[in-house]
């Protein structure tokens, strides 16, 4: 198993958003070691959360290295796949749950994102061109059975 990625919240000021999504990354890395594995399987990759009713995003940059780093509103970095939500919606992405270590769509949070992604509340640039990296993003964020969100 790969070892724990080292997490990095880059800037003077983060905003709120990378704030969170760092805590966030944090708790879901210790609750979950096996998820060290979907993390080094996105080297040289970055996703981008755009939250809309915010006008801020972050960016969170995997490196060879193990290392991720968590950047806001940073405007020269380039994404392979941007999830665009609003703050509200932020929730949704975090509780997905697991089943088998991969995302469970048919379960309650799984069918919530799918309704928003149907009804564009939620909106993923990249899908279709890199879908492996959706799967791991979701791999990380979600709830492994019998967890709490």
């Amino acid at each position: 198993m790969p070892e724990r990625p080292t997490l990095v919240l880059e800037g003077e000021k983060p905003n709120g958003t990378a704030r969170v999504l760092h805590t966030v990354l944090n708790e879901k890395l210790d609750e979950a070691p096996w998820k060290a594995k979907p993390v080094q399987a996105l080297s040289n990759r970055t996703v981008r959360l755009l939250i809309t009713d915010r006008d801020e995003w972050v960016d969170v940059v995997v490196g060879t290295n193990g290392t991720v780093d968590v950047r806001s509103s940073a405007p020269d970095t380039k994404p392979q796949v941007t999830v665009a939500l609003d703050m509200k919606t932020l929730p949704v992405i975090l509780g997905i749950p697991l089943w088998h270590k991969l995302p469970a769509l048919w379960e309650k949070g799984g069918k919530k994102l799918l309704t928003d992604l149907a009804g564009r509340r939620v909106r993923v640039r990249g899908l279709l061109s890199h879908p492996a990296i959706v799967i791991r993003v979701l791999q990380i964020l979600g709830v492994p059975p019998g967890t709490v969100g």
